[in-house]
C-alpha cells in the first residue's frame, strides 16, 4: 500500500514572523484581501532590499525614506503596515511615531492602525496590546514597543534618547513639513548607533520650502542620505479623479496648491519667499550672452577674519556671474582683504567695485580709497530709498532683493 504524504499545514503566524526583512511579504500575507498601491510597494520593497543587503554584508547602514505626496494616496495605511511589521517581526523593537498634533496621532493614525491590527492572526495579535497612543508586547512592555507622541521642542529627549543596541529602532514622521529642525537634529543622533537596525521614515505634503523636509530630496543638502519618493494623487486608485481635475482647473495646474496637495511636488515659492525656486534654478542654468563692452563688476563681502566666515570677491561681467568663480579668503583681516580686491580689480580691469561696508567692511572701503580706487560703499542696514516702488522696504538689503525680484 502506497503511503500518501501531504504537506504540513503552514502556520500563518510563523510565516509573518519570518518576514523581518520583508515588509511587503508581511503585508501580502497578513492582509491578502488588499492590493498595495504601486508607490506603497516601491517603498516597502526598498526597505526590504536594504535590510537584506545589510544582513548579507553584516552592515548596519541606516535606512532613511522620505515621501512627498499629494492627498488621498494611502499614506496612513502604509504607516500602519510598517508599524505592525516592524514591531511584530523583531524582538524588542523600539520606535516612536510623531505628527503635528496629538489628535492627529490618536484619531487618524492610531485609528487606522487599530483597523489593521485587528486583522492580524489571533495568535500574533494576542501577544501585543494596542492603546490610544502606543502598541507594545504584553510580556516586554518597556523594551518592545512603539509610541505615538506629538513632537515638541521642549521634549526632544523622546527622539534623542531613542537607542536600542543590537536591536531595531524605527522613527516615523507624519506630516513632517510641520516638524521643527531641533526634532530632526535630535533624531539624527540615533543614526550613529552601532550594530542597530535603524529605520527613519518621513512622510508629508510638500507644503514648504524651508525646514529639513525639502533637503531630503534631490538638490537638497541631505539628499544623499535619503531614498526619496514623490507621489502624485492622480496615480493611485484611491483618489477621486474627477474631484482632483476640478481642483486643478480651479487653482491652475502650475499653482502651489496643486503642486503640494495633488502632484506631490514642492511649491515654487513659500508664503514667505520673494523669488520662486524655479526662477532661481532657471537663472543658474540659463546661457548668458556677454558682449566685450559689458562692464566688469566686483562685489566684496567682508568678514572679520576670525571664525568660520570667509571674505569673498564676486565677479560679474554683464549678466554673466558664472565664468569667474567666487574667490574666498578665510582668516584674512579686512585691511588685508582690500589688497586682494585691488589686485582683482587690476587683473580684470574692473569698471566698478561694490563693498559691503557695514561693520568691518568700512575699513576695507577706506583702505581701497587710500590705494587710489573709488569703491561704492553699500550699507545694507541703511534706510531704503523707496523711490516710486509699490512695495516699501525697511532697509537697503530688502530693497535690493525686491528690485531683483521685480526685475
Amino acid at each position: 500500500m502506497t503511503e500518501i504524504v501531504t504537506d504540513e499545514p503552514v502556520d500563518l503566524t510563523d510565516e509573518l514572523l519570518a518576514c523581518s526583512n520583508d515588509p511587503l511579504r508581511f503585508v501580502e500575507l497578513a492582509f491578502p484581501g488588499i492590493t498595495p498601491e504601486r508607490w506603497q510597494r516601491q517603498v516597502m520593497t526598498h526597505i526590504g532590499d536594504q535590510l537584506s543587503t545589510n544582513a548579507q554584508l553584516s552592515k548596519f547602514n541606516p535606512i532613511q525614506v522620505a515621501v512627498a505626496s499629494g492627498n488621498t494616496i494611502g499614506k496612513t495605511a502604509l504607516l500602519s503596515w510598517l508599524i505592525l511589521w516592524s514591531l511584530t517581526t523583531f524582538e524588542d523593537c523600539l520606535g516612536v511615531v510623531t505628527a503635528g498634533t496629538e489628535p492627529q496621532i490618536r484619531t487618524r493614525l492610531w485609528g487606522e492602525l487599530s483597523k489593521w491590527f485587528h486583522q492580524l492572526p489571533d495568535e500574533l495579535r494576542a501577544q501585543f496590546e494596542l492603546t490610544a497612543t502606543a502598541i507594545f508586547n504584553r510580556q516586554h512592555e518597556r523594551t518592545w514597543r512603539i509610541d505615538g507622541r506629538p513632537w515638541s521642542e521642549r521634549n526632544q529627549e523622546a527622539f534623542s534618547g531613542l537607542h536600542n543596541f543590537q536591536k531595531r529602532v524605527i522613527v516615523i514622521y507624519d506630516e513632517c513639513s510641520m516638524i521643527a529642525e531641533p526634532i530632526w537634529r535630535a533624531t539624527d543622533g540615533m543614526l550613529n548607533d552601532a550594530e542597530t537596525q535603524v529605520l527613519w521614515l518621513v512622510f508629508g505634503n510638500p507644503l514648504r520650502l524651508d525646514g529639513r523636509f525639502p533637503q531630503c530630496f534631490p538638490g537638497g543638502r541631505f539628499a544623499g542620505m535619503w531614498k526619496s519618493f514623490h507621489v502624485d494623487s492622480r496615480t493611485v486608485s484611491l483618489s477621486n479623479k474627477e474631484s482632483l481635475n476640478e481642483k486643478i482647473s480651479y487653482y491652475g495646474a502650475e499653482s502651489n496648491y496643486v503642486r503640494a496637495h495633488i502632484l506631490g511636488q514642492f511649491p515654487t515659492a513659500s508664503n514667505y519667499q520673494l523669488i520662486p525656486v524655479d526662477a532661481v534654478e532657471m537663472a543658474a542654468i540659463r546661457d548668458t550672452y556677454v558682449h566685450p563692452s559689458d562692464a566688469t563688476i566686483i562685489g566684496a563681502d567682508v568678514a572679520s577674519g576670525h571664525g568660520e566666515d570667509s571674505s569673498v570677491i564676486y565677479i560679474r561681467k554683464g549678466l554673466d556671474g558664472r565664468t569667474h568663480p567666487p574667490r574666498k579668503f578665510p582668516n584674512l583681516d579686512p585691511l588685508q582683504f582690500a589688497y586682494k580686491i585691488a589686485g582683482a580689480a587690476k587683473e580684470l580691469n574692473a569698471d566698478a567695485i561694490f563693498v559691503d561696508a557695514g561693520g568691518v567692511g568700512e575699513g576695507t572701503a577706506a583702505k581701497l580709497r587710500e590705494l587710489g580706487l573709488t569703491p561704492h560703499s553699500v550699507y545694507f542696514g541703511s534706510k531704503a530709498d523707496n523711490s516710486g516702488g509699490l512695495v516699501r522696504c525697511a532697509n537697503k538689503r530688502s530693497e535690493c532683493w525686491t528690485k531683483m525680484a521685480n526685475g
